[in-house]
């Protein structure tokens, strides 16, 4: 993969469009992407802020590299959670009814791109928290990112030619039951010292598989029975509240 493009859109997103020229890689702070339930924000008290974008939204709002990038990334992922599902147990026919039609792009997917505002005076990079879906897949080449392990905050450093992946609580609630369950990462990022103007601030980019809001959240009973845990919407609600950020306020108004 050519990750070039992913990475001038993690580096200039966030920056004002420039009155000499047209850079399809800025202004995403201000542009209008109303098509998307998610978008722009920041969101808690932290240094982040993040764009996020709905898969089938890419090739109409993303420069056409990065969409063609986000799309060989995504179906790696795919793979990737494919294989995971039948290692941890799950059954096959039931992937596309846990996944919301995963085989066939039509799960909640969308692209992440996180800019680390070394400027903002927080002491967390990143609110500690885990991902609600089943799998993120990451380009980072910066450490920063921490993993909570028996009670130790351990540092999850990016391997050179790697990706970082990390797996979502959906996965756990799905396999909570199972002998071997599978645990989401609790994580998070440190702080940022303040940074020049000639330093590059730290990113990392990616794709996002997870439940779709309108479906539900399933678990294998006792009885290894596919059963409808909750609504993935309320679960979600519930994780915002849980971070002490507002939920996506789209979402929240158009689905409830």
């Amino acid at each position: 993969m050519d990750f070039r493009a992913g990475i001038d859109l993690a580096q200039k997103y966030y920056l004002d469009c420039r009155d000499d020229y047209d850079d399809p890689y800025r202004g995403f702070r201000n542009r209008r992407l109303d098509k998307s339930l998610m978008g722009y924000s920041h969101t808690g008290s932290d240094q982040d802020e993040l764009l996020q974008i709905e898969a089938p939204l890419w090739v109409e709002y993303l420069p056409a590299a990065a969409a063609d990038l986000l799309w060989s990334l995504n179906e790696l992922s795919c793979t990737v959670l494919m294989e995971l599902f039948v290692r941890a147990g799950v059954n096959p026919s039931h992937i596309d009814t846990i996944a919301s039609g995963v085989s066939v792009n039509e799960a909640l997917q969308y692209c992440i791109f996180n800019h680390y505002r070394s400027e903002v005076p927080e002491s967390i990079g990143l609110t500690a928290h885990k991902d609600s879906g089943f799998i993120t897949t990451l380009y980072t080449t910066e450490p920063g990112l921490e993993s909570l392990e028996n009670g130790q905050w351990l540092a999850f450093d990016p391997l050179e030619g790697h990706f970082t992946v990390v797996l979502g609580h959906a996965f756990e609630v799905l396999t909570a039951n199972f002998p071997q369950p599978i645990h989401a990462s609790y994580h998070r990022v440190r702080g940022m010292e303040a940074r020049s103007a000639s330093q590059d601030e730290r990113f990392t980019f990616g794709v996002y598989i997870g439940p779709r809001w309108d479906q539900h959240l399933y678990q294998y009973d006792l009885d290894g029975q596919l059963v409808a845990k909750q609504s993935f919407l309320d679960f979600q609600k519930a994780k915002a509240k849980e971070m002490a950020y507002e939920f996506h306020p789209k979402v929240k108004t158009i689905l409830g």
